[in-house]
C-alpha cells in the first residue's frame, strides 16, 4: 500500500472529534499522543496545516513518526508544550483538547486565554467534571453550538464543538449544564443508554448506602436522590 492510501486509525472518539473541525481552518491538537487526528485532518483535506502539541517528548516523537510515514512533514509541525504555551494568538483557527480531566481543561483554557480568545473554536472531550466544563466556557461567552456522545469500548465520551465569541450565550439551566443543552435537544439513543446505565448506577448504589446508618451515607443518598431526579427529567425530555 502507498502511503497517500494508507488509512488513518481513528476511533469513534476522535472521528467524533475530526467531524467538528471546520474545513479550512488551521488547527492545533493539545495533547496530540499518537498524532493521528491532525494526520487525518491533513490526510482529508479538511485542514490545510496543523501543528501536534504534546507536553511529553514520548507521544511526540511517536507523532512525529508517524506523520513521517503518511509524508506529511511539511503540512505538519510538532511542538513540545504544555498546554498552548508554546502556541502564539492567531496561529490557528482551531484547536482540540481531549483526553484530559475537565478540570485539567479548564486550567489550559484559562492558562492560554491570550491564545483562546484568538480562536475561531475549540473542539474539546472532557474526561471528567463536564459539568463544570459546560459552566466555564458559558460564563466566559463561549458558545457550546452542539455535543455528541459516544459509546467505546464500554465507556461514554462526550465530545463538544465550542464557538469563541463575543456575545454573551443564553443562560443555561442546572439541567442543561448536567447533560448538555444539544444533547438534550437531540433523540440520540447513545445519550438516552448513557442516562439508563446512570439511573441503574446511581440506584444500585442508593441502595447500598440504605443499609449504612451514617451522617455521611445519608448526605450522599440525599444528593444520589437529586441527581436521579434530574436524571429522569433529563429521560422523560428526550423521550417527549
Amino acid at each position: 500500500m502507498k502511503e497517500n492510501e494508507m488509512i488513518v486509525p481513528l476511533s469513534k472518539r476522535l472521528l467524533a472529534i475530526v467531524s467538528f473541525v471546520t474545513p479550512g481552518n488551521r488547527a492545533a491538537d493539545i495533547g496530540c499522543d499518537h498524532g493521528f487526528v491532525p494526520i487525518y485532518l491533513v490526510k482529508q483535506k479538511i485542514v490545510p496545516k496543523a501543528i501536534a502539541m504534546d507536553i511529553k517528548k514520548g507521544p511526540l516523537q511517536r507523532a512525529s513518526e508517524h506523520i513521517q510515514e503518511y509524508g506529511l512533514e511539511q503540512m505538519i509541525e510538532t511542538r513540545l508544550s504544555d498546554g498552548m504555551e508554546q502556541l502564539h494568538p492567531g496561529e490557528v483557527d482551531t484547536i482540540i483538547l481531549s483526553g484530559i480531566g475537565g478540570p485539567l481543561m479548564i486550567q489550559i483554557l484559562e492558562k492560554g486565554m491570550h491564545v483562546t480568545v484568538s480562536l475561531k473554536e475549540m473542539v474539546l472531550s472532557p474526561q471528567s467534571e463536564i459539568e463544570q466544563v459546560r459552566r466555564y466556557l458559558v460564563a466566559y461567552s463561549f458558545c457550546i453550538t452542539e455535543e455528541k456522545m459516544v459509546l467505546e469500548d464500554g465507556k461514554y465520551y462526550v465530545v463538544m464543538h465550542v464557538i469563541v465569541n463575543k456575545e454573551k450565550p443564553s443562560e443555561w439551566t442546572n439541567l442543561e449544564y448536567r447533560y448538555g443543552k444539544s444533547l438534550l435537544e437531540q433523540q440520540d439513543d447513545v445519550f438516552l443508554s448513557y442516562l439508563q446505565w446512570e439511573q441503574k448506577t446511581k440506584t444500585e448504589l442508593w441502595k447500598r448506602l440504605n443499609q449504612t446508618d451514617t451522617e455521611r451515607a445519608k448526605e450522599r443518598q440525599q444528593q444520589l436522590g437529586q441527581e436521579l431526579q434530574m436524571n429522569q427529567e433529563a429521560q422523560n425530555l428526550i423521550q417527549q
